[in-house]
């Protein structure tokens, strides 16, 4: 049996491989969700400066936040740990964002769906196919 040194060297090991996994997820996510937004006709700014990154960073990050402002809404996308970039959009290219969001949803729908109707046919049952 480990010491109890052993099990807390364990447990901090396991916290870190999950913490790991975790950022990768977000970070893989937020790439997604910034190539979208792009697509959609939202604008990159680079924090090409420090006192960009500064206020960059002061954002919430990656989070789409709506602002209202005299001439209409506007919408933001701050990611300073992935791209070191503000992303910006009008309404227009918002709706264009969530209209191409719910494409890739439906479409990986889709996907999932037929891996899983693959992985339950048995094609040997129906006998040899042309591409056997």
């Amino acid at each position: 049996m480990g010491s109890p040194r052993h099990a807390a060297m364990l447990l901090v090991t396991a916290a870190v491989v999950a913490t790991g996994c975790a950022h990768s997820r977000a970070m893989k996510r937020s790439a997604e969700i910034r190539q979208l937004l792009s697509a959609a006709g939202f604008t990159t700014k680079l924090a090409d400066a420090p006192e960009k990154m500064e206020r960059l960073r002061a954002m919430e990050q990656r989070t789409i936040l709506a602002h209202s402002l005299d001439s209409g809404v506007y919408y933001t996308y701050a990611d300073a740990e992935g791209c070191g970039c503000l992303l910006a959009g009008d309404e227009k290219a918002f709706q264009e964002f969530n209209r191409l969001a719910i494409e890739r949803q439906i479409a990986e729908d889709y996907r999932r769906a037929a891996e899983a109707r693959e992985r339950s046919m048995d094609w040997g049952f129906w006998g040899p196919w042309p591409w056997w």
